[in-house]
């Protein structure tokens, strides 16, 4: 159990290396290597992969493209003195041999991974595995649906169940259906303006969990069909749920009597049982005094070195953290949360929650509020919002609708949940406190709040004549100048799903013709026929930088893939790399990204730099919501984060 006396623990000179020999030893049915095994074209073809052999690899922009739209993005940002030193510095890389031999290598390396893409294994591991810091805050995002537990059609005279329970076994028999779906290959592709996307990501999704190791962490997926399971935490207590039960006897008849019968998938009825027992034992027991989810949202090596440790000590933890890891996804049944009507209070359970109720490394994480509203958090190594919100939005739809009057067997016998418990050496115990301390410090100093703008949804903006998703964009450009003073770099996600192992590129929101429009804004003088023409231009200007985007002619993973080979090769990096503007330029002090769904009631992530602002918002028929996160002291007065609201709505108003 957690807290009773071990022996100490054997003579560890250095975890470092003692991790490397046991590198989680997640058991032998987990794959670990996602380049060798998972990103590569699927055989058999089935129906949900169909689609992968005939997806277009992702191109290498042409060098002088590039560099052209490089500086053109980076003018408004710099000083006339920034912006020469720059337009040098990038002339002399373009038309250098080292550009070109650069240029060359990434154009065979498309040719020598045909079966994959030239970012992917470059782009997983920079932009999510090898990052030290923790996943929760920055890396992680989240989901907040309206509550929709009164919606859940129950069985005739069936016992009323709490909304927590009925919800989460609504969830869960929803979400297994679509892991089978996922298993069996029957999945439908998604397609998106006529164009099939990748679907790679989704078996990394289910019996996966993110894995704490040096010098960069590891995804390990397990073999689905012999780990049903799923997780459900309460009070900081993490348990272990079947979710199928044996057949009677009997009930395989006509199989071969060397096999045993496969087992049956629990009803809703009986995982509603299921999750009421795991309350009334959560319960009864108390808050747990060392919750091992916090050490998942401290640091990567801090938790590296924490379950090294784990795995040293005698015991059977190795075993335990095996179960956690090889679990399907996993349901948080929290004890608390705040007030119905405070969404933005609600949103930030949703976006980290206490530390305590948590683990942060699952890629599936549903969490269900004492009065059954639904949320979700995401793990982002492997995969990106649209499939998880396809997820959710699977899940809700059926959870729902009217039950099928034919309906394969279940069962309503449920083999009881169990406790998922450690042996705690000393070292352990004290990374978990500190993981504490550092999460409620980090939670005391990031601000957040949420705008709703009702009335102001896709049909309105398009009445304007503006397309949605640069209206909004723009709004963001003339917030941050009004707040600031200043442009400042933005980051919004554009999808590459359409080639294969496509994950996103970078659309720099904050443009020339952006720029123009806000001044126009802000000119006293102008006329409202010439700002109704610099927001035409620039709503133009970004929906023609998206589309290339989105085609794979965007410059930030082309110019990371030039630091990738630099660093690879061990060589300086070129002025243009080492220019003071160009980390300015990259300094997104706005990330931005746009999901929606009409049940959504806010979604978001955290800033990505220190004075920056995380910016999740949703455009749906007839409203606009933006999910805005800062650092800076909870209880400040005005906080951070209401003078970027305050700025946004005025700036959506005077647009309008």
């Amino acid at each position: 159990p957690h807290h009773t006396p071990a022996p100490s623990p054997p003579d560890v000179n250095s975890v470092e290396e003692l991790y490397a020999r046991m590198s989680g030893a997640p058991g032998a049915d987990a794959r670990r290597d996602l380049v060798a095994e998972e990103w590569s074209v699927p055989e058999p073809v089935r129906e949900m992969l169909k689609n992968q052999a005939g997806l277009p690899r992702l191109p290498v922009p042409p060098l002088g493209e590039t560099c052209v739209k490089y500086l053109k993005t980076a003018r408004h940002l710099l000083s006339e003195a920034e912006f020469r030193r720059t337009c040098q510095a990038t002339l002399d890389f373009a038309l250098s041999d080292e550009a070109a031999s650069l240029q060359q290598r990434l154009l065979n390396r498309v040719q020598e991974k045909k079966g994959s893409s030239w970012l992917i294994d470059w782009w997983n591991q920079r932009a999510y595995l090898a990052d030290r810091g923790p996943v929760v805050f920055w890396v992680s995002y989240f989901f907040l649906f309206r509550n929709f537990s009164a919606q859940i059609p129950r069985a005739p005279f069936s016992p009323k169940g709490s909304p927590q329970c009925v919800v989460a076994a609504a969830i869960t028999d929803a979400a297994l259906n679509f892991r089978a779906q996922v298993l069996a290959g029957t999945l439908t592709p998604d397609v998106i303006g006529g164009k099939p996307q990748c679907m790679a990501a989704y078996p990394l999704l289910f019996n996966a969990c993110r894995i704490p190791a040096f010098p960069s962490d590891v995804v390990a997926t397990y073999a689905s069909p012999s780990h049903t399971h799923i997780l459900a935490l309460r009070r900081g207590r993490i348990f272990s749920v079947p979710t199928h039960a044996p057949r009677s006897e009997g009930s395989g008849a006509g199989l071969a009597s060397a096999h045993a019968p496969p087992p049956l998938r629990l009803s809703k009825e009986a995982l509603e049982e299921q999750f009421a027992r795991v309350i009334a034992m959560a319960d009864a027991a108390g808050d747990v005094q060392v919750p091992i989810g916090a050490l998942t949202s401290a640091g990567r090596d801090e938790w590296a070195r924490a379950r090294a440790h784990l795995l040293a000590f005698p015991g059977a933890n190795a075993q335990t953290l095996a179960t956690i890891e090889s679990a399907a996804f996993t349901i948080c049944l929290d004890a608390a949360a705040p007030p119905a009507d405070d969404s933005a209070g609600r949103a930030r359970v949703c976006w980290h929650g206490d530390a305590r109720n948590r683990f942060y490394d699952k890629p599936l994480q549903f969490l269900v509020m004492p009065d059954g509203h639904f949320g979700f958090l995401g793990e982002h190594a492997v995969s990106d919002g649209g499939q998880t919100l396809r997820i959710c939005d699977t899940v809700i739809k059926e959870a729902v609708a009217k039950p099928s009057r034919v309906t394969p067997p279940r069962s309503e016998a449920a083999p009881p949940p169990g406790e998922i418990l450690f042996s705690l050496p000393p070292e352990v115990e004290e990374a978990a406190r500190k993981a504490l301390v550092l999460f409620d410090a980090t939670v005391a100093d990031h601000q957040a709040t949420l705008l709703v703008v009702d009335g102001l949804g896709s049909n309105g903006i398009k009445q304007l004549g503006v397309a949605p998703d640069p209206f909004c964009q723009l709004a963001m450009q003339l917030a941050f100048f009004r707040v600031h003073g200043r442009f400042g770099p933005t980051y919004e996600a554009a999808s590459t799903r359409s080639f294969l192992h496509g994950r996103t590129e970078t659309i720099r929101s904050c443009s020339p013709e952006a720029a123009a429009f806000v001044r126009s804004m802000c000119d006293g003088s102008a006329s409202g026929d010439k700002k109704r023409d610099a927001l035409a231009l620039a709503a133009a200007a970004h929906r023609r930088q998206a589309g290339e985007c989105a085609v794979g002619k965007g410059i930030d993973r082309h110019l990371l893939g030039f630091r990738a080979l630099l660093q690879e090769d061990s060589k300086l990096l070129p002025e243009v790399f080492t220019d003071k503007a160009f980390g300015k330029c990259g300094s997104w002090e706005m990330s931005t990204s746009n999901l929606s769904h009409e049940r959504m009631e806010a979604w978001g992530f955290g800033e990505v730099m220190e004075q920056g602002y995380g910016m999740g918002y949703s455009i749906l028929s007839s409203r606009v919501q933006f999910f805005i996160t800062c650092k800076g002291p909870r209880g400040e007065v005005p906080s951070r984060a209401e003078a970027m609201k305050e700025g946004l709505r005025l700036a959506l108003r005077d647009m309008e």
